[in-house]
């Protein structure tokens, strides 16, 4: 029993299939081979000649300025995640501090703004979710001018995640604390 469902995790090209179909372009679902009109030579599927990819395609390791540009633009995105996140961890130690009645007013932003800005800089420093197309600007000589603080992980934790998430903790402590 065949279902034509639509397969979207394809191979990538010159990798083999884990289970190829026993008739290739049988399916109602699958397109022809491109060389099913040619004479088989006794090659296998996974043997046919690669196909030619276009120089603007997302999967090539061609690097530009507008994709560098972009790639910056979107850490300064996953940086605001990162401290928006790390800026949760800080209030809830706040408010349960405060709840709890552990330390005083001090002691609980104190360690509620270092705990956060920590979060904050260790997930920028690191940054776990670094897209792909920001490590290949990264690598490039030539283009990693257009990413901010380029390899400076230190750096880029500090700036772009202790600092913002210190100073926000901070202003959300004093909040919390007038309630």
């Amino acid at each position: 029993m065949s279902f034509g469902f639509v397969v979207f995790l394809q191979p990538r090209v010159g990798q083999p299939a884990e289970n190829p179909p026993a008739n290739p372009g049988t399916d109602p679902g699958q397109t022809p081979p491109p060389n099913a009109e040619q004479p088989t030579t006794g090659t296998t599927p996974q043997e046919a000649l690669p196909v030619p990819i276009e120089a603007g395609a997302p999967g090539t390791l061609e690097v530009n300025q507008q994709l560098c540009e972009a790639a910056n633009r979107n850490m300064f995105i996953s940086a605001a995640g990162y401290d928006a996140g790390a800026l949760v961890v800080g209030l809830l130690v706040f408010f349960v501090m405060r709840r709890k009645l552990w330390g005083t007013f001090s002691v609980r932003m104190i360690t509620a703004v270092l705990l956060a800005g920590l979060v904050g800089a260790l997930l920028m420093g690191f940054d776990p979710v670094r897209a792909d197309d920001l490590v290949r600007c990264l690598n490039s000589v030539d283009y990693r001018r257009y990413i901010w603080l380029q390899e400076a992980n230190v750096a880029r934790g500090l700036v772009l995640g202790l600092l913002p998430t210190g100073v926000l903790t901070a202003l959300g402590c004093l909040g919390i604390n007038r309630t």
